[in-house]
C-alpha cells in the first residue's frame, strides 16, 4: 500500500500529453481595465455528440457590459451525480466557464481515477450552444439553468478570478482530484474568494445534482418559487431539443420559458438555422461600440419584438402566457437561477 501511494504522489500534473480533441486547446485570457479578450474560445459545432467541426474563436468583451451570471446543473447517472458549471450574460450575449477533467485520447471519467491523479484540470470557456447546447440537444441529459442572485461588482470580481484561473493552469498544471479539486469545489472557492464563507460547506457539494437545493437554501438563485417549481421553471433541455441550437440559441432559452407551445414553434420557422450552418466567427467584438454598428438591424428582425414575450413550461402539459411587453429590451427575469456542485467530466 506505501508503495502504491508512493508511485501515485510521484506522478506530476502536465500540459504536454495526446489530449482528446475537445480538449487539447486551453483557453487564456488577457485583462486591461474594462477590456477582456479571450482566446480559444471554444465554438463547436455538432451533428453528434462524437462527430463534431473544432472551432474557435477570440473575442472581447466590456465588463461595464457584464449584467447576469447563470449557474448551470447537468444531471447524469445517478446517486446525485451531476456537472456544474456557470455562464456570463453581456447584455445579450453569454459565455459559459466549464471546470472539467483533461482527457487524453481514449479517456473516460471514473470518480475512483479522479482520486489518483488520473486527470489534469482545466477550464473549458465556450459559446453556450457548445457547452449548453451539447449537453441539452446531443448528449440529452437532463439540464436546468439558474440566474444567480448577486450584484454587478461581484459577478465582475468572479469572472476575473475565473480567467485568471484558467491563465494560471495554462502555466501551471493541476490535478483534478473528485473530492477536493473538481467542478463544485472550485465554483465554490470562486464565490468564497469574493465573498468569504457565502457558501459554507454542505454533503450537497459531494452530491452536485442537489447543489441547486444548496443554492436556493442559500438564497443565491434568484425566485420567489418553491424550489420544486423552480427546477420545473428552469428546466432547458426539452425546450432545447424543440427549438434546436442555432444562432439565437442563448436568448430563446430565456425568452421561450413557459409559454405556448405553438408560439416557440413559430420563432423556431423564423429564426432557427440547421445546427450544421453555424459559422465559426474567428474574431468577435463584444465591445459596446462594436455592438452599435449591428444593434438597430438585429432588433429589426427580431420576431420576438413582435410576439413580445415568448413563453413555454417544459413540465406542464398546459401551456401558459407570460406578462412582459414587446419591447424587445433584455428581460432579466425571465428565468431564475444559479447553483454550486460537484465533479463530472463533462
Amino acid at each position: 500500500m506505501a508503495i502504491f501511494a508512493a508511485v501515485i504522489l510521484r506522478r506530476r500534473p502536465s500540459n504536454d500529453r495526446d489530449w482528446s480533441l475537445d480538449q487539447k486547446i486551453l483557453a487564456t485570457a488577457v485583462i486591461r481595465g474594462d477590456r477582456v479578450e479571450i482566446r480559444n474560445v471554444r465554438n463547436f459545432r455538432y451533428r453528434s455528440e462524437t462527430d463534431f467541426a473544432p472551432a474557435y474563436d477570440r473575442r472581447v468583451y466590456d465588463l461595464q457590459r457584464l449584467d447576469s451570471v447563470w449557474f448551470v446543473v447537468e444531471r447524469f447517472g445517478g446517486a446525485g451525480i451531476a456537472h456544474t458549471f456557470l455562464s456570463f450574460g453581456f447584455g445579450g450575449d453569454y459565455l459559459a466557464i466549464s471546470i472539467e477533467i483533461r482527457k487524453e485520447k481514449g479517456e473516460v471519467f471514473s470518480p475512483l481515477k479522479g482520486l489518483l491523479r488520473e486527470y489534469e484540470l482545466m477550464y473549458v470557456i465556450g459559446d453556450e450552444r457548445d457547452l449548453i447546447g451539447l449537453r441539452t440537444n446531443y448528449r440529452r441529459d437532463v439540464v436546468y439553468l439558474y440566474p444567480v442572485r448577486t450584484t454587478r461588482d461581484r459577478m465582475r470580481r468572479v469572472f476575473i478570478d475565473m480567467l485568471e484561473r484558467a491563465n494560471g493552469l495554462a502555466a501551471r498544471p493541476e490535478f483534478y482530484n473528485t473530492l477536493t479539486n473538481n467542478c463544485t469545489t472550485n465554483i465554490v472557492r470562486h464565490v468564497n474568494t469574493i465573498s468569504p464563507r457565502r457558501i459554507p460547506f454542505s454533503f450537497k457539494m459531494l452530491l452536485p445534482a442537489y447543489s441547486d437545493s444548496l443554492a436556493y437554501d442559500l438564497g443565491l438563485i434568484d425566485t420567489n418559487q418553491s424550489l420544486e417549481e423552480t427546477r420545473r421553471a428552469h428546466r432547458i433541455d426539452l425546450l432545447a431539443q424543440r427549438l434546436g441550437v442555432d444562432e439565437e440559441f442563448s436568448r430563446n432559452l430565456r425568452r421561450c420559458d413557459q409559454s405556448r407551445d405553438a408560439i416557440c414553434q413559430m420563432m423556431k420557422k423564423k429564426r432557427m438555422k440547421p445546427a450544421t450552418t453555424i459559422q465559426n466567427r474567428t474574431n468577435v467584438d463584444h465591445t459596446p461600440r462594436a455592438k452599435s454598428r449591428v444593434s438597430e438591424g438585429t432588433a429589426a428582425r427580431s420576431p420576438v419584438n413582435a410576439v413580445a414575450r415568448i413563453c413555454f413550461d417544459n413540465s406542464v402539459s398546459s401551456s401558459r402566457s407570460c406578462l412582459a411587453s414587446s419591447s424587445g429590451l433584455p428581460m432579466r427575469h425571465d428565468l431564475r437561477r444559479i447553483s454550486t456542485s460537484l465533479s463530472g467530466p463533462k
